[in-house]
């Protein structure tokens, strides 16, 4: 039977990477357009766009430097160039930045995949790490709140990738730059090189044992450094206080650790996970070893005072598609060594599938994100600049006036497109009331609720004046 040439995948690959790019761009650029429910997004395209390398926070948020919540000088590496040389605004800058991480991840892990194997065997790796590197629920339930850990996720798999594929200058680049995205970067950089070391044959693994080991170490010893630094130079936001610790772990009980502990094991993005590495495990061992070497990360995530974080919703799943990265590699080299079984290469791809959010949607799971790839096509996108321009003016004209009754108020979705133009007292959330706002600003898409709808019409707001879905409402002057 002939081989799939290099030019198919090659034009697969590409095809595959510019359609992850598009949704992932246009579901940004949709988000700010209709409802921009996460202030976190406009948050970090206000950084961007601002170039500022010491990463001043919005007012909207706090007077702190972002490096007081995350050591993240990526950030502004990632965001100045295009802000500074190519004049973008933060929602377009953003809007690159998920297309560019989504696009790599999928691009490393179908390199990954390739290998001079016979068709069937390459046909099967390549849709694995497709299902996976493109549709997996996991990812899209990340894409569902633009933020920016995605590159974590990249970079760490890049690396694996590219010392699998003896590319170690760029494994090398791949754990300097880890750091660079966040504090704790640096155990992830050790978490590629002991990956990699486990994973390894007998002899490659003797070979590089010391480089490998020393990457980790000193991955380890950087990211320490690291959050050392950020408490002293960059007080005023303890985050493994806030995320993890609580108030010195009083939260934790043996009820709360058996809910955790039942919503893991019962999560549908989880449980293809652990039951992969546990069935392939008996195949070949090294398939668990992503699982094994990520359990005290987890185990974190799952005592973590926050919801968020303990039942891994949001982006604070992502860590659990390395487990799956390691497949996709030992797969690919056991084809090429002539060890994988055909059974052994479709229970792969089996448990990639039950990943992905078409799987989940097709069986009626209700927390799949599948709707991100339609509505990423569905949702217009508009002219966000001018919607900036008339949510700040008409924020600034009627914050500056006393003679109306109340705060100027607005909405999440509006201060994510002016986050540096509010005080953190002036975005309400729309579900608390508004019997404290004389004006508000927020989205068409905010009205839909019957309640909101209900308390502007009782407390008699009109809506005096609109750009696309931007709307101004305002209460009768005080007499």
């Amino acid at each position: 039977m002939p081989r799939l040439s290099g030019l198919t995948w090659s034009v697969a690959a590409a095809m595959t990477c510019a359609g992850v790019a598009l949704v992932h761009a246009r579901w940004v650029m949709g988000h700010f357009s209709t409802d921009g429910y996460l202030l976190d997004s406009g948050w970090l395209a206000y950084l961007m766009e601002a170039a500022d390398p010491l990463l001043k926070n919005p007012s909207g948020v706090n007077d702190l430097s972002f490096y007081a919540h995350h050591l993240s000088p990526h950030l502004f590496l990632f965001g100045a160039p295009f802000a500074r040389l190519l004049h973008l605004n933060g929602f377009a800058i953003l809007a690159i930045y998920e297309a560019v991480f989504f696009g790599l991840f999928a691009a490393a892990l179908m390199w990954g995949a390739y290998v001079n194997a016979g068709w069937r065997f390459l046909a099967l790796g390549f849709l694995a790490a497709i299902t996976i590197g493109a549709s997996s629920n996991i990812l899209l339930q990340a894409a569902g709140y633009p933020h920016y850990e995605i590159a974590m996720l990249s970079v760490t798999t890049l690396a694996l990738v590219a010392w699998e594929k003896h590319w170690h200058r760029l494994f090398l680049a791949c754990v300097i730059w880890l750091p660079l995205i966040r504090e704790d970067g640096g155990f992830y950089a050790a978490f590629a090189g002991l990956a990699s070391w486990a994973i390894a044959e007998p002899d490659r693994r003797a070979r590089h044992r010391r480089t490998l080991l020393t990457v980790c170490f000193g991955g380890i010893l950087v990211s320490a450094a690291s959050m050392v630094f950020k408490s002293h130079m960059f007080p005023g936001f303890d985050a493994f206080q806030s995320n993890f610790s609580g108030q010195s772990w009083s939260h934790l009980s043996w009820p709360f650790v058996l809910e955790r502990a039942h919503a893991a094991v019962t999560n549908p993005n989880i449980v293809p996970v652990l039951l992969g590495c546990c069935a392939l495990a008996f195949r070949d061992l090294r398939y668990a070893a992503g699982l094994v070497l990520l359990l005290p990360l987890f185990m974190l995530h799952l005592l973590s005072v926050r919801d968020e974080h303990g039942h891994f919703t949001l982006y604070f799943a992502l860590p659990w598609l390395l487990p799956p990265v390691i497949w996709i590699l030992l797969l690919a080299r056991r084809q090429q060594m002539g060890r994988a079984s055909l059974a052994e290469a479709l229970a792969v791809v089996a448990f990639a599938i039950t990943m992905t959010a078409p799987a989940q949607a097709a069986v009626g799971i209700q927390t799949n994100f599948w709707y991100v790839v339609p509505w990423s096509f569905e949702r217009p996108i508009l002219d966000l600049e001018n919607m900036r321009r008339f949510a700040r003016n008409a924020h600034r004209t009627f914050a500056s006036n006393g003679t109306y009754r109340g705060l100027a108020c607005v909405s999440v979705g509006v201060a994510a497109l002016i986050p540096n133009d509010l005080r953190p007292t002036e975005i309400v959330d729309l579900e608390a009331g508004l019997s404290e706002c004389g004006t508000l600003l927020l989205m068409a898409g905010d009205i839909p609720s019957t309640a909101i709808g209900t308390e502007l019409g009782a407390l008699r707001f009109q809506r005096v004046g609109e750009f696309e879905s931007v709307q101004l409402w305002m209460r009768p002057k005080t007499p």
